[in-house]
């Protein structure tokens, strides 16, 4: 049983934790004080706009300013920007906030085996601005490598695994934390294998290949639909109970409108599970996707889901779990691959 340090914290849009599976537990690392003198008025000049676009609220490395001074940080936030200035806090991203520590544990073969002071390296890039929105903004946001039809990309079947098996059964775990005997339950963008454990009622399938779906025991129907081409979803208002998305958010080009038509379908009080990793297709993400820390991702889905309507998210992150060295991408990978959910998206 792996044993982690679990770190939560409240914003405006949503519960956050994190969770670092590590093989010392009594060590909990102390969260940095807030520094006024770690917020700094630079010229926009200084940002290398050749990498990224300055937004607001958005996260940096320090390595896109260029600088001759030693810089307070070695990531930051623009907090304010103008066409000639901004303003940036090098402070951590959980600087004077409130949280709380506390122990977790996990079922599965695999242990923790990540240093305790790594839990503060990644925790806090979630958070949303406290006067609003982080702007994630770009005409090229959802522009993608490959601009072909989906339904080509799509047209034969992988039946490959996105995730490693552990970061699947942890997902798995996640899911049945949320889900009741009986609930009808709707696999968006399903393929030729779902994480649903052996759950007991309806799932049904919507996805791109009617093969990979036609294999996968757990779907009692299926349907092939391009949400890319047609958010517009073919199904009945207050339909379902839970909707569940694995690995597959980052390839939506009209995200917000497709989570509208989740919660059309949901029933009230129903859930939506979206959850995701550090892999994906290359040519067929969106471009933003491939911008953003992979902490800033939950940011950016939790913010989609509160504009779409959904209340009382919550977000949640495991890393720090030892890769077996049997595992095809060990010794390259020592650590396996980290868990990112977005949950408890209640439908009122």
């Amino acid at each position: 049983m792996a044993e982690g340090i679990r770190l939560s914290y409240q914003t405006w849009l949503a519960e956050h934790c994190h969770v670092l599976w590590t093989n010392n537990t009594s060590t909990q690392p102390q969260i940095p004080g807030y520094a006024s003198g770690k917020v700094r008025e630079l010229p926009v000049m200084m940002f290398n706009q050749a990498l990224a676009p300055p937004k607001r609220g958005r996260f940096y490395p320090a390595r896109v300013l260029n600088s001759v001074e030693e810089l307070p940080g070695a990531l930051f936030r623009v907090l304010e920007l103008s066409s000639d200035y901004l303003r940036a806090d090098f402070n951590h991203p959980l600087a004077g906030r409130k949280c709380k520590l506390g122990m977790e544990t996990g079922s599965g073969r695999a242990r923790g085996n990540a240093n305790p002071g790594a839990l503060l390296d990644w925790a806090g890039i979630d958070t949303p601005l406290p006067d609003g929105k982080v702007d994630y903004s770009d005409t090229d946001a959802f522009a993608r490598d490959d601009d072909a039809p989906d339904l080509v990309f799509y047209s034969m079947p992988r039946r490959v695994m996105h995730i490693d098996n552990v970061c699947a059964e942890r997902i798995t775990a996640f899911y049945q934390n949320h889900l009741r005997e009986g609930d009808t339950v709707l696999d968006l963008m399903a393929g030729w294998h779902s994480h649903l454990a052996d759950h007991a009622g309806d799932i049904i399938g919507l996805g791109m290949n009617a093969e990979e779906m036609a294999d996968n025991h757990q779907l009692r129907s299926h349907v092939v639909h391009d949400l890319n081409a047609t958010p517009r979803l073919a199904l009945d208002d207050a339909s379902f109970d839970v909707v569940v998305n694995t690995v597959s958010i980052e390839y939506l080009t009209q995200p917000l409108a497709v989570l509208h038509e989740l919660r059309r379908i949901l029933k009230p009080g129903g859930k939506l599970l979206i959850t995701f990793s550090n892999r994906f297709f290359p040519p067929k993400v969106i471009a933003l996707w491939k911008q953003l820390h992979p902490v800033e991702r939950l940011n950016w889905v939790a913010q989609l889901v509160h504009q779409a309507g959904f209340s009382e998210i919550q977000t949640r992150m495991e890393r720090g779990l030892e890769r077996d060295k049997a595992d095809a991408y060990y010794p390259q990978l020592t650590e396996l691959d980290p868990k990112f959910g977005v949950s408890e998206c209640i439908h009122g």
